[in-house]
């Protein structure tokens, strides 16, 4: 079977791999009462009833430095041929706070400090050589991800974040880094969905109460033509200990789809997990998503695709931070 059908979904899937931010914001749950300043002798809630005030904390000068982890396989079939996909990153990025208004609100200098990416392809026919990028390494510089290279070890991008993690402004994007692929969007950090914070609510919130945000991306349906889809991902706080809270997330989409070619281009989109947040800090700790997906006809008759996929990203602590190597798996990577 020949790679040229496969193609389109390759240059997605890839576009995922280095995932920076998304120019959207959070839509709030409903405002709930909160007691008025006036009330003599308010009532300290207890159990259920206590809210929790959910915002980052930007300081002038922080830096914050997180590890993710990154693999997917796909399997495609069409007709009677099978095809395989495998791919694997682990990338080390940053954030720098340029400066903090009055209101809180922080600009972010978005980096990717270190990246090592491995894709594997195999369609049956004989054993392919999996294809390896590393930043660090000359010898590891394949020609078709040398564009990788512009996004590594210098501010990608500088934007203003509200305390609740939502975008209001991008100040500066650095040259080069918005580029059109083949199906005519911009790869990378800003067509990605996957927020490089996440939106949290305005108002606090308690045990089991949920937000929401929504948000569009264009697709293309069998005939080619570009579709708007609508998405919308909830979040629910689920628990809160020892200053942390454990917030789980879940993605759905909202236009009805009924074209296989479209559902197979959505098929990395309807992500669940959850989201570790410390309160006092005001940052993310950690975040786990998975993906285990089947889309049928996305090629045409007969044809069928099944998509493992799972993120994880976690904050390194100051000792790990300060280091200029990746970490010991990373490192490894390079004997």
């Amino acid at each position: 079977m020949s790679q040229n059908w496969w193609s389109p979904m390759w240059n997605r899937i890839w576009g995922v791999l280095v995932v920076l931010t998304v120019l959207c914001g959070a839509v709030p749950s409903d405002d709930q009462p909160v007691p008025d300043a006036d009330t003599p002798n308010p009532v300290e809630p207890t159990g259920a009833d206590k809210k929790f005030e959910l915002k980052f904390k930007f300081t002038r000068d922080q830096i914050e430095r997180y590890e993710v982890a990154y693999e997917m396989e796909m399997n495609s079939t069409y007709n009677e041929a099978k095809e395989k996909v495998r791919n694997q990153s682990e990338t080390r990025r940053s954030y720098k706070v340029s400066d903090v208004s009055p209101e809180g609100i922080g600009s972010l200098e978005l980096s990717i400090d270190w990246v090592r990416m491995v894709a594997e392809f195999d369609n049956g026919e004989k054993p392919s050589k999996p294809i390896e990028f590393q930043s660090d390494d000359r010898t590891k510089h394949p020609s078709k991800f040398l564009h990788i290279l512009a996004t590594v070890g210098k501010p990608t991008a500088t934007i203003r974040f509200s305390p609740q993690g939502k975008v209001l402004e991008v100040v500066s994007i650095q040259p080069g880094q918005v580029q059109r692929n083949s199906e005519g969007e911009a790869p990378g950090v800003y067509t990605s969905q996957e927020n490089y914070l996440i939106p949290l609510p305005e108002q606090p919130v308690a045990i089991d109460e949920v937000w929401k945000e929504q948000f569009d991306i264009i697709v293309r349906d069998s005939t080619q033509a570009l579709k708007r889809v609508t998405l919308q991902r909830s979040y629910r706080l689920k628990d809160v200990s020892e200053g942390l809270a454990t917030i789980e997330f879940r993605t759905t989409i909202l236009t009805p789809v009924r074209d296989p070619a479209i559902s197979g281009q959505l098929i990395y989109r309807e992500t669940a997990g959850k989201v570790v947040f410390d309160l006092e800090r005001g940052r993310i700790v950690s975040r786990d998503s998975a993906i285990e997906r089947t889309v049928v006809g996305p090629f045409g008759p007969n044809s069928a695709m099944h998509a493992v996929i799972k993120y994880r990203e976690k904050l390194l602590t100051d000792d790990k931070a300060a280091s200029a190597e990746p970490t010991e798996a990373a490192a490894s990577t390079k004997q």
